[in-house]
């Protein structure tokens, strides 16, 4: 005979597993789905559907006792959840060394920028100004991006989520030109890139999935998988750690 599951109050649950994360507080002690107000309770919902989804890939969590650290951090991952003191970091399953907020100045204001330095490359994110982009399309991303080395590579981001792969200047920019003659709102869709920049020759990255190996020089996720599986997977689902036996 089947056992019946003790459930535990759903609210209740949820604000165990965001406990950790948020700067509000409720007494756990109680029932909290009749104590909570009707708006409490979405706010608990949905930080808990954003923290699920997040924790579920690789990640480590950057931590601040700056909140304008903090923001940084959600405004590099295009998301506006201002009750939050612990921010998950995507690291696609490869060894994360340092995670930090870069200030620096632009027309007399202070930004700041996240980067994160994994084993064998780093990541910034930046803005893009969509007004300049809107009036000088392909000249303002060629004057934006001459300043670095033709080794950088960059990634659109979209919205919430990031193209899967990262390309050279002259593709970059060609792409979101293309893009922007698409889309009649180009802020609606595109809102910065990230900037990719390798510290050390990379080793390839073995797919448990497909069981082929890859570069990820040029892709985030297995490229196999996501080609011939882009409606099953997630991305970035796919990586793990590298497999690698070094010949004697």
């Amino acid at each position: 005979m089947r056992k019946k599951h003790r459930s535990k109050n759903v609210y209740n649950r949820r604000y165990d597993f965001i406990a950790k994360f948020v700067t509000f507080k409720h007494d756990k002690r109680k029932n909290l789905n009749r104590t909570l107000s009707p708006k409490q309770k979405s706010q608990v919902t949905r930080y808990y559907n954003y923290l699920k989804n997040e924790t579920r890939k690789p990640h480590v969590l950057y931590k601040s006792k700056s909140r304008a650290n903090i923001r940084a951090a959600l405004h590099s991952k295009g998301v506006k959840f201002d009750k939050l003191k612990v921010v998950p970091i995507e690291t696609y399953a490869v060894k994360v060394k340092k995670v930090k907020i870069e200030k620096h100045t632009e027309k007399g204001k202070v930004k700041r920028t996240l980067k994160v330095s994994f084993k064998f490359f780093e990541q910034s994110f930046l803005d893009i100004d969509l007004k300049q982009l809107a009036k000088y399309g392909k000249k303002y991303l060629e004057k934006l991006l001459a300043k670095y080395p033709d080794n950088y590579r960059f990634i659109p981001l979209c919205g919430r989520y990031r193209y899967h792969l990262a390309m050279l200047r002259e593709r970059f920019i060609n792409t979101v030109t293309q893009w922007q003659g698409e889309y009649s709102n180009s802020s609606q869709w595109l809102r910065g890139f990230i900037l990719v920049n390798d510290t050390k020759k990379q080793r390839k990255i073995y797919c448990k999935k497909c069981h082929k190996q890859f570069t990820p020089k040029h892709h985030l996720i297995c490229p196999n998988c996501y080609f011939n599986n882009a409606h099953k997977i997630k991305y970035t689902t796919t990586i793990v750690n590298p497999a690698y036996k070094s010949k004697k």
